[in-house]
């Protein structure tokens, strides 16, 4: 049985990053000031997650729930938006699009047909399960805007002559549309080939250790596991879709201008 952590815990777990420093130090790598700002910042926010999913679940109310998961997938798309650095018009609402779309598509599954929770909102449930699913399809969403504009960039000559010769917006970009919604689902397929047998991951982890069956906790990271490559191959198929609606004019002609 794992005894309670305290605060005073977690500020002795500090000294583990010695090692980091140690060897930012030694090898003149200069992330000292990065690493202390990132430990600074984890321990502030993990903190207060402690609390306000404290609140959350003593609240115990679906609209509760259903607000956190709004806002975890609005800062989702917005902190995908921030890791593209070329400008699309309605980005982050393109983006809030394709992890919403995800998110109801997958979660209902997970959460009704697999988990069963007693009540179905049951915050200790859907909120972690949520969030997991969010973090993922930000991640996917993108990789797979980066990916687009980037592919649109180095096709535009295959692009502008294929619409010279007739073919569509859609037809014209396929290439490049596949190619975004392949390298955002590269990670996820890659995790499943290899979960359970380089690492123990993240839920099985968790739920070990709090005591759970070693068999229960592998049964829940195969659902999270299947539950993130379908989202993420849904978030990368609708943001890729629509962000590339945004590359055409009205005329389905290519809009250069967002590609530099």
């Amino acid at each position: 049985m794992f005894r309670e952590l305290t605060p005073l815990d977690c500020l002795l777990a500090t000294t583990i990053l010695g090692y980091a420093f140690a060897l930012s130090w030694h090898g003149g790598l200069g992330l000292g000031r990065t690493i202390a700002w990132g430990a600074a910042r984890a321990f502030v926010q993990l903190t207060a997650l402690g609390f306000a999913l404290r609140l959350i679940i003593d609240a115990n109310s679906p609209w509760i729930v259903l607000l956190v998961l709004l806002v975890m997938s609005l800062l989702a798309a917005d902190g995908a938006r921030r890791r593209v650095k070329r400008t699309v018009p309605w980005a982050r609402a393109l983006c809030f699009a394709g992890i919403a779309g995800a998110v109801l598509g997958v979660l209902p599954l997970v959460i009704f047909v697999v988990l069963r929770p007693d009540p179905w909102f049951a915050p200790q449930h859907v909120v972690p399960v949520g969030g997991l699913l969010i973090g993922s399809t930000m991640t996917g969403t993108s990789i797979a805007l980066d990916r687009l504009l980037s592919e649109a960039q180095a096709r535009r000559a295959q692009i502008e002559t294929a619409l010279a010769l007739g073919a569509t917006p859609r037809e014209a970009a396929r290439a490049a549309l596949s190619a975004a919604i392949q390298a955002a689902m590269i990670a996820p397929i890659n995790h499943l080939m290899i979960v359970g047998l380089i690492q123990i991951p993240g839920v099985t982890t968790g739920l070990l250790l709090a005591d759970q069956d070693p068999g229960t906790a592998s049964r829940y990271q195969l659902v999270i596991s299947y539950a993130i490559v379908s989202s993420v191959a849904i978030t990368a198929a609708i943001t890729a879709r629509l962000v590339m609606r945004e590359l055409f004019t009205a005329r389905g002609q290519l809009r250069v201008e967002l590609l530099e």
